[in-house]
């Protein structure tokens, strides 16, 4: 009996420790020639990366001029996107709702665990929509502001809650890296 439950904690901590190191590794964002509709819905194909996160997608799009970021979760609350940090503070967060037909965001830079607003002049658009059990926020960014010519990383936060509020504590949130590929 000790033998198998030794086996079981072995087989159980590789498994743990490889899933640690797939988590590590970033995605690659390739800049590319696209375009994204910034719509309040995110189409297949439509960006050149996304990443599958536990009841939410991230989608990225990079081209010369523009940054486009999708994030659709599944709440009829906020959704959050974090960039330039793998932690709130420091960030530069983009937070919106949807409320009927209106969508309402904010722009705000994290400082420690809170975070408070800015002016930031780099968004050239943006769209958020409800629909069904789910919250769409596109917004697009001019990627100078975001993406220096030598930088070989993205760090980025997503998160969700479940009410219509800037202020709402978050249902989910977790922290990434993608490479970046000229």
């Amino acid at each position: 009996m000790r033998d198998r439950i030794f086996v079981f904690t072995a087989v159980l901590l590789a498994l743990l420790a490889c899933a640690a190191c797939a988590e590590d590794k970033p995605a690659a964002l390739v800049r590319t020639t696209g375009t994204a509709q910034i719509d309040g819905k995110i189409a297949a194909g439509e960006y050149s990366l996304t990443v599958d996160l536990a009841n939410a997608k991230l989608a990225l799009l990079w081209t010369e001029d523009t940054l486009a970021i999708g994030v659709t979760a599944e709440t009829k609350g906020w959704v959050a996107v974090g960039i330039g940090s793998r932690r709130m503070d420091k960030a530069i967060i983009f937070i919106g709702y949807a409320t009927g037909d209106q969508g309402q965001l904010k722009i705000q830079k994290g400082a420690g665990h809170s975070h408070g607003d800015v002016d930031l002049k780099a968004m050239t658009s943006y769209a958020i929509a409800e629909k069904g059990k789910g919250t769409t926020m596109e917004v697009a960014l001019k990627a100078s502001s975001f993406i220096a010519s030598d930088q070989t990383g993205l760090d980025l936060i997503v998160a969700f809650g479940g009410s219509d509020s800037f202020s709402g504590f978050h249902r989910y949130r977790t922290s990434l890296s993608v490479s970046l590929q000229r």
